[in-house]
């Protein structure tokens, strides 16, 4: 069942061996959103991400072998994190004896699913808990979706209070916990570790082409007004003309593009069962429910609520 999840999904189950393959934010939330719904443990992401330990986090993870302090991994944490996951901020900050971790995503065509947040929250932990002890527990940990009757079962996975509807999520932790040293730190390993994980960022940060920054710039847009050429060439710099010339060099449609845009956060957002059609529809800029209806019938020749039902009887 894995092997068949993993490819319903675009994932290729052979990539997960390899530390340097990527897999898509979006594919993996739902993933891990569906497995969750056929074991029926309300709770999978959690207890998944508590298994993982640094040393299967690839380059990153060798970052907590030749550190010597958590302090030290956290100073680099926030510039590295696109490397471990991508469209996601992540921040630490220290005030009145504590250290919080703070985790949110930024990508418009992600909706806040709470088995993927759990399991990133909970890798987080399992990785300290491995630098510094296996019995260590955070403070606290919060959540900014609800917590739907899982509390008891998440307190007794993370062994901390669990607090739920907040603005972002967040691990808390004592200061004092960062300074502590570990005594197997390799040290003579980090620059050779940070010089790698620094070439690995210029790499994923070459400057994107224009379709991709075309599709950013979309995703951007909707659901904040008419997404035109006009507007998406003012967010990108361009004037309209060039804009134009640059679409015709490239061979690229900009209406088409604009609907491969609203079918696949359309296709994201149905899988999502508490969103309500009309929010879906003002999400990809509809004004009306029956213009996201007939969109939705030409992509698939079904109705939204239809094609929300098929995808359910799916899984």
């Amino acid at each position: 069942m894995r092997r068949t999840l993993m490819e319903r999904h675009g994932i290729d189950p052979d990539s997960i061996h390899d530390p340097y393959s990527w897999i898509r934010l979006e594919s993996a939330s739902l993933l891990i959103e569906e497995a969750a719904w056929q074991l029926g443990d309300p709770c999978l992401g959690a207890r998944i991400g508590m298994t993982y330990k640094a040393d299967q986090a690839g380059p990153f993870g060798a970052l907590f072998t030749a550190s010597s302090s958590l302090a030290d991994i956290f100073a680099h944490y926030p510039k590295f994190a696109p490397l471990i996951q991508s469209h996601t901020q992540m921040r630490v900050e220290q005030r009145d004896g504590l250290c919080v971790l703070s985790y949110r995503i930024n990508d418009p065509a992600v909706p806040m699913r709470c088995q993927e947040t759990e399991m990133t929250t909970a890798s987080a932990i399992s990785f300290i808990r491995g630098f510094l002890s296996r019995n260590w527990s955070p403070l606290e940990v919060q959540f900014a979706h609800a917590g739907q009757g899982r509390e008891a079962a998440l307190r007794q996975i993370f062994r901390a209070p669990v607090h739920f509807g907040l603005s972002e999520s967040r691990i808390i932790m004592a200061a004092a916990d960062v300074t502590r040293s570990n005594p197997l730190a390799t040290p003579s390993l980090r620059p050779v570790v940070l010089r790698h994980l620094e070439d690995l960022l210029a790499r994923e940060h070459q400057p994107p082409n224009l379709r991709e920054s075309l599709r950013e710039t979309i995703r951007h847009l909707l659901g904040q007004g008419p997404v035109t050429l006009n507007n998406v060439a003012r967010e990108l710099g361009f004037s309209v003309r060039t804009l134009q010339r640059r679409l015709q060099d490239e061979r690229l449609n900009f209406r088409l593009l604009l609907e491969e845009e609203r079918r696949g956060l359309a296709e994201t957002m149905l899988d999502n069962r508490n969103l309500p059609m009309k929010q879906i529809a003002a999400r990809l800029g509809y004004s009306e429910l029956s213009g996201f209806s007939r969109a939705c019938r030409g992509w698939t020749g079904k109705s939204p609520r239809a094609l929300r039902q098929a995808t359910q009887h799916n899984l």
